[in-house]
């Protein structure tokens, strides 16, 4: 799935989301407090299409710190059950190994 949500309202924008940097709070801030109509896109487009696609939607995107991103990641997936269902990890690593693994696996690009 996409994750770029079309926002729109007074103002026309096309969020372009990452995973663990704001995407489900920016979704939700948009729709339910200030009352824009949103839309998650589920095609998979490149920026030019998209620019394209929509000509009067200005586009932004919200970039975390790297840290703080893999420190939420680990905490999702160990929270959520995500280590033991998906890599049958069973306890989850410790912040350590994860750092390790996404090093040596590359896993955190994305």
């Amino acid at each position: 799935m996409s994750n770029i949500i079309k926002i729109d309202g007074p103002v026309s924008l096309l969020f372009l989301g990452m995973p663990k940097c704001a995407l489900t709070s920016v979704h939700m801030w948009f729709r339910d407090m200030i009352g824009y109509t949103t839309t998650q896109l589920t095609e998979n487009i490149t920026l030019g299409e998209l620019k394209e696609k929509y000509p009067n939607h200005k586009t932004f995107t919200i970039v975390r710190n790297p840290w703080d991103r893999v420190v939420s990641m680990w905490a999702y997936m160990k929270r959520d059950g995500h280590f033991k269902r998906a890599l049958n990890w069973d306890p989850p690593p410790s912040f350590d190994e994860f750092v390790r693994l996404l090093q040596t696996r590359n896993m955190g690009r994305g």
